[in-house]
């Protein structure tokens, strides 16, 4: 309830974002009473996303909890490919290599997200 709390007292501030990026989804609530909030106050508003900080695997949880929600993706942060930024900042990558490595880390957590989306029947 207090995803929703927050949402409002945004939309009060006259703020109106595309997305929202929900971080921490426990339970049905935890879609269910944004949702409500997001259809009631914008109907403009394309959805929520997983934050970065919503574990891998977390996310069949979560698609299976959002089912018939707002939910459109997610995000990924820096800190994921942490690894590879401090071999290419340190020169024991390439440009073209840890562009590479990037790509594949990505392209991995594409996989997993739409392998889950296809489990939980989810329309994104």
């Amino acid at each position: 309830h207090l995803i929703s709390y927050a949402i409002s007292s945004i939309y009060s501030a006259g703020v109106f974002p595309d997305l929202w990026q929900v971080s921490t989804v426990c339970s049905l609530a935890d879609w269910k009473d944004p949702s409500s909030t997001i259809h009631g106050q914008d109907p403009h508003c394309r959805g929520m996303i997983l934050g970065p900080d919503v574990s891998f695997e977390d996310i069949p949880d979560s698609l299976h909890l959002a089912k018939g929600h707002l939910l459109r993706g997610f995000s990924v942060n820096a800190r994921a490919n942490a690894e590879i930024f401090e071999a290419w900042l340190s020169n024991r990558l390439g440009n073209s290599e840890a562009i590479q490595k990037m790509a594949g880390s990505f392209a991995s957590v594409s996989e997993k997200f739409d392998r889950s989306v296809a489990r939980s029947k989810l329309q994104i």
